[in-house]
């Protein structure tokens, strides 16, 4: 059974060998490049890749430009820093062949600041990722999810997800997601009270590092949940400020 391999990437120089590297046995390769300014369309394309040029608008779009690139009956989709590992490589060539599923769940393991994560919700991280192109698109502008028709199963193997290395790489991610949710949530009207930039990202740090036992995850953890808040706080704060400047026009 065909298996297409789909990553939107930009600027992904660094990181993108070692995704396409652990897919050499996928059967197609799309890449979709958001106009990457280094080396990112050459690398894909030195590894097999059929390379398409897309301006990024939102992840939606660009992730069904992809889907609509692939060639084979089943897709697996891919950021450019997850890694499949060989025994989920073979789960993946295996589960297509499987008749009583349309899609799977794949479980993702974080290494965030060069540690795994095993608590603060990263114990219930899995995705659908591998699904028939005939049954599955994406929905949601950010943060989207694969919808599928039919049955979904689920992967025992995990996904290796290099998440975040350093602080920089953190911050540069925090600027760009939360200008996109910022926006987002202005577009569709959405009401956000002073009181919420303030509480809500109290109450996600309260969540994730003591009632999901993120304080278990080390010095990282605390880090990374403090960030995650921060994240939270940022993204009503820049949603507020773009809300009364709309006001002012």
């Amino acid at each position: 059974m065909g298996i297409s391999v789909a990553v939107i990437a930009l600027n992904e120089e660094k990181i993108l060998c070692g995704c396409l590297d652990a897919v050499r046995w996928a059967d197609d390769i799309v890449v979709v490049d958001s106009g990457s300014g280094d080396a990112t369309a050459d690398i894909a394309e030195r590894h097999g890749a059929n390379v398409f040029k897309r301006e990024f608008d939102d992840f939606e779009k660009q992730k069904n430009f992809a889907l609509s690139k692939t060639k084979e009956k089943w897709v697996f989709f891919l950021d450019a820093d997850e890694r499949v590992t060989p025994e989920l490589a073979l789960e993946v060539q295996k589960a297509v062949n499987d008749e009583r599923y349309d899609g799977y769940f794949i479980h993702r393991t974080n290494i965030i600041f060069g540690k795994k994560m095993r608590f603060g919700g990263h114990q219930r991280d899995r995705h659908i990722r591998l699904f028939k192109k005939a049954n599955g698109c994406f929905e949601g502008a950010i943060h989207e999810k694969a919808v599928i028709e039919g049955n979904v199963g689920e992967l025992r193997e995990p996904l290796i997800h290099y998440s975040t290395g350093t602080y920089a790489e953190y911050m540069e991610k925090l600027k760009l997601y939360t200008d996109l949710e910022a926006q987002h949530l202005l577009d569709r009207k959405e009401t956000v009270r002073v009181t919420d930039i303030v509480l809500k990202p109290a109450g996600r740090f309260f969540k994730q590092y003591i009632f999901l036992r993120g304080f278990l995850d080390g010095l990282e953890g605390f880090v990374f949940y403090g960030l995650s808040s921060l994240y939270l706080f940022v993204k009503y704060f820049k949603y507020w400020k773009l809300k009364h400047q709309r006001r002012k026009k």
